[in-house]
């Protein structure tokens, strides 16, 4: 509201190489929340090393992006 961003968009994860707080590498967790009342939660178990986790992390927020602004707004 501060900002007066329609979307945001919070990430977090295990890029790797081991185990932190008992989640594996390649956990990875978006949260999305857009315009009116939509919020989504993701989860993704993403394979590779550390660079390959952190780009596919990056490459699946993106299309979930790219998704939400494809989607009607609830003022039409």
């Amino acid at each position: 509201r501060i900002l007066g961003a329609d979307i945001g968009v919070g990430v977090t994860g295990v890029a790797g190489p081991g185990i932190e707080e008992g989640m594996g590498a390649g956990t990875v967790f978006c949260g999305l929340v857009g315009p009116g009342s939509h919020q989504e939660a993701v989860r993704w178990d993403l394979r590779g090393d550390r660079e390959q986790v952190r780009q596919a992390a990056t490459m699946s927020v993106l299309d979930l992006l790219r998704r939400q602004l494809r989607r009607p707004s609830p003022d039409s």
